[in-house]
């Protein structure tokens, strides 16, 4: 996930020693670190393949998705790992740190619910369909619909997200997007646009009934 990767512990370290939690501040930083490590690792891998290229011009960002594909897997999981660890504790940094006006609620839940959809969108429609073939095509629809809408909305509700409600609209519109533009699911799109809508209403209306 290149700087965001870096910047999400970044931000967690500074609330974090800000609210004078030294230790996880400190942990913080050690996730800012690995994440950069591991980030570089698997740039420079993807640098090397892009360098056999005969159209390679040097530049920082000039790779392809061939050049991405030769990263091993452990280095990604490595990098993954440390985002995770990161952006769990942003979520702690906000849960116990000094209070925080609303526009800077809004811009932490906003980076916590953005890594939740890349880790998601990154799990492989075909793994879900070869080792869990009953998924569709309601139960994918619905699991994507309750990850990426129903736990943010939870996730809202515990952080006391002024106007939460305003995410619903935003996550229904990113799931049936997703939805209708095959981002997670291949077939029965009517349907799974049908099982998107009727949850993400349904967690709209818990969300006006707590």
């Amino acid at each position: 996930m290149g700087w965001l990767s870096v910047l999400i512990p970044v931000v967690a370290a500074a609330l974090l020693f800000r609210a004078g939690h030294i230790i996880l501040g400190t942990l913080a930083v050690v996730a800012m670190v690995g994440a950069f490590w591991s980030w570089g690792v698997m740039h420079n891998f993807a640098t090397e393949s892009a360098k056999r290229r005969s159209d390679y011009s040097g530049g920082f960002y000039d790779l392809t998705a061939d050049d991405i594909n030769v990263v091993p897997d452990w280095i990604a999981r490595v990098n993954m790992a440390f985002t995770v660890l990161g952006a769990i504790l942003l979520v702690l940094s906000f849960v116990l740190g000094k209070s925080i006006p609303w526009w800077g609620k809004w811009f932490l839940f906003l980076i916590v619910y953005l890594l939740l959809f890349i880790f998601w969108s990154h799990v492989p429609a075909q793994r879900l369909d070869r080792y869990m073939p009953w998924m569709n095509p309601i139960g994918r629809p619905l699991m994507d619909t309750l990850i990426l809408t129903g736990a943010p909305a939870v996730l809202a509700k515990l952080w006391l997200l002024p106007c939460e409600w305003l995410f619903i609209p935003m996550a229904l519109m990113i799931n049936l997007y997703a939805t209708l533009a095959g981002r997670f699911i291949w077939k029965f799109k009517i349907i799974a646009a049908a099982v998107c809508l009727a949850t993400s209403l349904s967690i709209w209306l818990i969300f006006y009934m707590t």
